[in-house]
């Protein structure tokens, strides 16, 4: 009976050092590159003009339309005024500082009829 065995060359790294071979199965190594879906450019803010209620004392008022954008404050529970709205999100004024709230169920009790 014949017995045939695999040869193979040692697998190099990219610093040409080689990789320890145990036994003598051969392994594929293969590198991912992970793939980064493109960036859109934000949307301008519409003009608007509604109230949105706030009951959920957890609400947080964003720098930017994004939600890994700097957090500006806490929102007390309340009826607010927007002026402008983009993409899911509503500009409010909190406190005398501008910023951006979530157009979620769990931001927002109740939105007037003006309201997108």
């Amino acid at each position: 009976m014949h017995n045939s065995r695999l040869e193979a060359e040692p697998i190099r790294t990219t610093t040409s050092e080689p990789i320890q071979q145990v036994g003598t199965s051969v392994s594929t190594i293969v590198a991912l590159t992970p793939t980064l879906a493109p960036i859109s450019p934000p949307v301008a803010p519409i003009a608007i003009d509604c109230t949105i209620t706030i009951d959920n004392p957890l609400a947080m008022l964003f720098a930017e339309p994004v939600q890994c954008s700097d957090l500006i404050d806490q929102v007390p529970p309340g009826t607010y005024r927007s002026s402008n709205y983009t993409e899911g999100w509503f500009q409010i004024e909190v406190d005398r500082r501008l910023g951006w709230l979530p157009d979620d169920a769990w931001t927002i009790a109740e939105k007037s009829t003006t309201c997108p």
